[in-house]
């Protein structure tokens, strides 16, 4: 999961699924360190009834539960059936029979823990039981910091409301494909759509409402192009599209338009929009051809919505004047 580059959520989900497997509990949490308040903790993934429910069994003190004595101590902490005591903790629910944690370490620190549970039967932990969620805890810290590394790196690079690419990631590829070209591949096309009729949406319906459709207009774009081509959003209702090598730039805006020009459902509401785009293509420099696919754009919306310009020398020139 990590080498495919799974988002987070989905990663530590699959760290607690392996975990109750591995010891055939019912229940249990993974929770993290808040990295910016050290002294709380978060719970990133819940399986049963085990800091599930209101939103304080997610985000809670480190001096609460089981949870908060592992990671404080940094070592196993095992609740079993016949205890008579137990670390005073409202995370978990009334009726569970046992309770396994150990912490999660990420290079040289505890960054959190994870904790199994039994809630329908009474439970003794066994010392192998206790070693094997150890040793798993210990290869579930490594990849989650391999994970977290890889993450904040594709973050950087990756519009957060969207998941497309942002301007950094598409100028990366862009000039990627420009040294292609240098060495005898296709020149590098770029397109640059810019949404009409958005800023109504947005004014009317309000910003939530914007955002469900820049995120629903992104989807559309990811549908009519290829994998190998590269969507990114470059501004607040301006999207732009890397045409790899073999790719057709005026098939991919016709297809764009056609697809942006049908109806979206926002919540409760039908909206109909249009967009313009520029195409440029060339052997440029990366900001020259995307400014260059910007200008066309404006030559496209000043002749009505719906439309695509290919990029002509001197469009830049008018458009300053």
């Amino acid at each position: 999961l990590v080498v495919r580059g799974v988002p987070l959520p989905m990663l530590h989900q699959a760290v607690l699924d392996g975990g109750l497997r591995l010891l055939d509990a019912d229940a249990g949490s993974l929770r993290f360190l808040d990295t910016e308040d050290p002294s709380w903790m978060v719970a990133v993934a819940v399986r049963g009834s085990a800091g599930s429910g209101e939103r304080w069994r997610h985000r809670t003190p480190i001096t609460e539960g089981l949870s908060g004595q592992v990671i404080t101590t940094g070592e196993i902490v095992a609740l079993e059936s016949d205890q008579p005591t137990r670390p005073g903790s409202h995370l978990a629910p009334a009726d569970t029979q046992a309770m396994l944690g150990v912490p999660v370490v990420g290079h040289t620190q505890v960054i959190g823990s994870l904790v199994v549970a039994s809630v329908l039967a009474p439970r003794e932990w066994t010392p192998e039981e206790r070693e094997v969620l150890s040793v798993y805890a210990a290869h579930v810290g490594m990849a989650i910091t391999v994970a977290g590394a890889s993450h904040a790196v594709r973050e950087a690079r990756m519009d957060p409301l969207t998941g497309l690419g942002n301007r950094a990631r598409l100028l990366d590829r862009l000039d990627h494909e420009l040294v292609r070209a240098d060495r005898g591949g296709d020149p590098a096309s770029v397109l640059f759509i810019d949404l009409d009729g958005f800023k109504l949406v947005n004014d009317s319906l309000g910003h939530s409402a914007g955002d469900d459709l820049l995120m629903a207009a992104a989807e559309r774009l990811r549908g009519c192009t290829r994998e190998s081509d590269i969507c990114a959003r470059v501004g607040g209702d301006e999207f732009s599209v890397l045409i790899t090598s073999g790719g057709n730039p005026v098939r991919a805006a016709e297809r764009i338009l056609d697809a942006l020009g049908q109806p979206f459902r926002i919540g409760a509401h039908e909206v109909q929009i249009s967009a313009s785009v520029g195409i440029a293509t060339g052997q440029e420099e990366a900001e020259t051809l995307l400014r260059n696919a910007d200008a066309a754009m404006y030559h496209a919306k000043r002749a009505g919505s719906g439309r695509y310009e290919l990029f002509r020398p001197g469009m830049g020139e008018a458009l300053l004047a």
